[in-house]
């Protein structure tokens, strides 16, 4: 059925292009999983590590089994001084965009 509010898509793209570009921030190139992880099993715990700050004490707990070690998370100051960085972007969609409500 699609997402019916084209302001709320265009929220959760901006989210996941950001979360795609967080997942390479050089800190997070560094962080070692588990051996025995599966590759989804360590997007999922990436995922996971990136949304730290949603995360219940149970959820963090549950989380660090995936990696060796114990990484920390990045501050708020290292994700928006390496978001800042993303430039040249462009916006399309295999949908009508009727207004630009959606590029403001």
């Amino acid at each position: 059925m699609g997402q019916q509010s084209r302001i709320q898509y265009t929220r959760i793209a901006c989210d996941n292009a950001e979360e795609c570009w967080l997942r390479r921030h050089p800190y997070l190139q560094t962080v070692k999983f588990r051996a025995a992880l599966k590759q989804f099993e360590c997007a999922n715990a990436l995922k996971g590590f990136l949304r730290w700050s949603e995360a219940t004490d149970r959820d963090r707990e549950r989380l660090l089994t995936a990696f060796d070690g114990s990484p920390v998370p990045l501050t708020s100051v290292q994700r928006e001084d390496w978001v800042n960085q993303l430039d040249n972007l462009s916006l399309s969609s295999d949908g009508f965009i009727p207004f630009r409500d959606n590029i403001d």
